[in-house]
C-alpha cells in the first residue's frame, strides 16, 4: 500500500513451560524503543491464545520456536501456525520442527534448538478469521523457551484484500 507498512505487531512467550501447548496461551508484547520491536498501527488481541487481527487484509505471519532440553537427546518439537476462517475449525498453514539428533545434550549438557515458519493469511473478517500458535513436544521435560529473542511471532499487514 502507499506509504509503506501500516500495521506491525510482535509478541513473545515470557515463560518457559515444558511439554506441548495447544494453543500457546501466555504472550507478552515486545514494547522496546528499538525499531526492530514493538507495534505500529492496529494491535493484535488474544483470548486464551486465540488471536484476533485488528483489520482485514493480507497479513504476513512469522513464527519462531525454541526448545531447551537438559541432559537428553533424540527429542523433537513441532511448532505450528494454525488459522481458521469460521472461528471454529483450525488448519495448519505452516509448521517447523526440529530434533536434537546430534546427542549434544545426552550426558551432562543442555541442548537448544530453533525453527522458523512463515505464511500469508487473507483476513476477510476479523470476527471469524483468527490465528493460534501451537507446539507438540515429544516429552514433558523439553521446554519451549521464553523471552523476547526465543519463542515469538511477528505479524505485518501487507495490504488490503
Amino acid at each position: 500500500s502507499a506509504g509503506g507498512i501500516t500495521d506491525f505487531d510482535e509478541w513473545y512467550q515470557p515463560n518457559q513451560p515444558s511439554g506441548s501447548q495447544n494453543p500457546i496461551s501466555s504472550w507478552t508484547r515486545s514494547n522496546t524503543a528499538d525499531a526492530r520491536h514493538g507495534v505500529k498501527g492496529g494491535t493484535m488481541s488474544h483470548s486464551s491464545g486465540i488471536w484476533t487481527f485488528p483489520s482485514t487484509g493480507y497479513w504476513f505471519i512469522s513464527f519462531t520456536g525454541w526448545t531447551f532440553r537438559q541432559n537428553g537427546a533424540n527429542r523433537y518439537a513441532q511448532f505450528r501456525i494454525m488459522t481458521t476462517s469460521n472461528n471454529s475449525s483450525y488448519s495448519e498453514q505452516a509448521s517447523n520442527g526440529h530434533s536434537n539428533r546430534n546427542w549434544s545434550g545426552y550426558q551432562n549438557g543442555a541442548t537448544y534448538n530453533s525453527s522458523h515458519s512463515q505464511t500469508i493469511f487473507d483476513v476477510q473478517d476479523t470476527t471469524t478469521h483468527k490465528v493460534k500458535f501451537t507446539v507438540d513436544i515429544e516429552d514433558g521435560s523439553t521446554a519451549a523457551m521464553g523471552g523476547r529473542n526465543f519463542t515469538s511471532f511477528t505479524v505485518m499487514k501487507l495490504g488490503e484484500t
